[in-house]
C-alpha cells in the first residue's frame, strides 16, 4: 500500500495549494481549539476547502463533542473529512454518518495509556478511520492535537485509509519552521 500525506495545520488558499502541488493527499484546516496556534475561522476553512479539487483529502480538525455540533460546524465549513480531535459527549459515530452520508469521519485517539489501543479497537468499527495522537483531552486545559507551542512546524500525518486501519501520525521538523516562543 502506498503511503498517503496530509499536510495540517493549512491557513491559506495559498498553503493548501503548495501542499498538493508538493503531493499531499489531504490538508487538515484547524478550527477553534482548546489551546495551541494554527486555528483559522470556519469561513476560511470553508473558502479553503471549496478550492480543493477531488480527490484530495479536506480534514476540518474540530473539538466539538456532540453530535449535533459536529454536523452544524461540517456545515459552516463544507470539508469532507472530519477529524474529531475529542470523544464524542452525546450522540452516536453512525448519528453523523445518516446525517453526513458522503463525509469521511477520522476519530482521534489519544495514546495515554495501555487503555487508548482498547479504546481505538472499539471505535474502529465506527469511523473511517483513526488517527493515534500524543494530545491530551484530560488536563485542566485541553490538548486536543499535538502542536510544540514553541515552533511553528510542519505536521505530516503518514495513513491508511482502509476500513479498519490505524492512522499512523509522524511529525517532521524543519529548521527552517522553528519560531522563538
Amino acid at each position: 500500500m502506498i503511503p498517503r500525506i496530509k499536510i495540517c495545520c493549512i491557513s491559506s488558499e495559498d498553503e493548501a495549494r503548495i501542499a498538493i502541488e508538493s503531493g499531499a493527499s489531504a490538508i487538515g484546516l484547524v478550527s477553534r481549539m482548546p489551546s495551541g496556534p494554527g486555528p483559522i475561522p470556519d469561513e476560511l476553512i470553508r473558502q479553503i476547502a471549496k478550492t480543493v479539487p477531488p480527490p484530495i483529502g479536506t480534514f476540518l480538525l474540530t473539538s466539538e463533542t456532540s453530535v449535533k455540533e459536529i454536523i452544524e460546524h461540517h456545515h459552516r465549513t463544507n470539508t469532507n473529512t472530519i477529524q474529531i480531535v475529542d470523544s464524542l459527549s452525546s450522540g452516536t459515530y453512525s448519528q453523523i454518518k445518516a446525517a453526513l452520508p458522503s463525509v469521511k469521519i477520522v476519530q482521534v485517539i489519544h495514546v495515554i495509556d495501555e487503555r487508548s489501543v482498547d479504546e481505538a479497537i472499539e471505535i474502529s468499527e465506527m469511523v473511517d478511520a483513526i488517527l493515534l495522537d500524543s494530545g491530551n483531552p484530560k488536563l485542566k486545559v485541553k490538548v486536543s492535537y499535538s502542536i510544540c507551542r514553541i515552533c511553528t512546524i510542519l505536521n505530516i500525518y503518514l495513513f491508511y485509509c482502509r476500513k479498519n486501519s490505524l492512522i499512523r501520525e509522524c511529525y517532521y521538523l524543519a529548521p527552517i519552521n522553528w519560531r522563538s516562543g
